[in-house]
């Protein structure tokens, strides 16, 4: 966060920040002027309602991409004024296992928004950062996964390394 912070200024890069470690990881960025949507509590719903607004973010985006005939956001920030520049935002949710209770319902949707945001964010300038200290009991689809370019691992175990790297990879 401060590494990109020092490259970026708030007007060409946001952040939201969910912490399901009931704010331990994120407080110190409260009065940032890069965060856009700070949450430092552990509520399911309002996660949902986050991905929710990254995906009408990325809808709103869309429509401003065809009337400019851009295809992603470097694209529609080299036509526009200084003005009316789009930030990048960075959706970072630490501890995100939190949305994927058992309740396969809820589960089921937070896999769903993932899924889409993952698939198409970054053409609109949408990343996404999950963040977890075990993959244990969470039903995280294997789309969702395939579709995260960049994943790093540190020490884990086989189950938790299969699920990340997939089977018959040898890196884990």
């Amino acid at each position: 966060i401060l590494q990109l912070a020092m490259n970026y200024s708030p007007q060409e890069l946001q952040f939201y920040l969910l912490d399901y470690k009931e704010g331990t990881e994120f407080s110190l960025y409260k009065d940032f002027p890069y965060v856009n949507i700070l949450s430092m509590e552990g509520e399911v719903e309002f996660g949902l309602e986050v991905l929710d607004r990254a995906i009408s973010i990325m809808q709103e985006r869309g429509e401003l991409f065809k009337k400019q005939g851009v295809a992603n956001l470097n694209g529609y920030n080299s036509k526009v004024s200084s003005s009316d520049i789009l930030p990048r935002i960075i959706f970072i949710i630490d501890e995100f296992q939190a949305l994927l209770p058992k309740n396969q319902r809820i589960s089921s949707k937070t896999n769903e928004k993932i899924d889409k945001i993952l698939r198409l964010g970054r053409s609109f300038g949408i990343n996404l950062l999950l963040a977890t200290q075990t993959l244990q009991g969470i039903d995280l689809d294997q789309s969702i996964l395939s579709n995260m370019p960049l994943r790093i691992a540190l020490r884990m175990n086989e189950k938790d390394a299969v699920k990340i790297f997939q089977e018959g990879n040898t890196a884990p």
